[in-house]
């Protein structure tokens, strides 16, 4: 996860904060938007590999579009993760 969470990290904050903030770098916010415990093993992992494989793909996408090559290494790093949850 964290050959994930490296590259973007290191991106997100080198990013502009916005106009309001003149020479500052933006940075990430770690909120959780919603967490919910799931009964079921089965579904837990199920749930993890779906996510793992949207953000995966979301990240491949941005990779992509901006020629970024942080968010290839990062999209890289989480289709491993997905790949290793389908091992569990």
């Amino acid at each position: 996860m964290g050959q994930a969470l490296g590259p973007i990290g290191d991106l997100l904050t080198r990013q502009p904060a916005g106009g309001s903030q003149p020479g500052s770098n933006a940075g990430p916010s770690f909120v959780l938007r919603t967490v919910h415990a799931l009964p079921h093993k089965t579904a837990a992992w199920h749930l993890l590999c779906e996510r793992f494989e949207e953000l995966a793909g979301y990240t491949d996408e941005l990779a992509s579009q901006t020629g970024e090559a942080a968010l290839a290494r990062a999209a890289k790093a989480l289709w491993g993760v997905r790949a290793s949850l389908t091992q569990i």
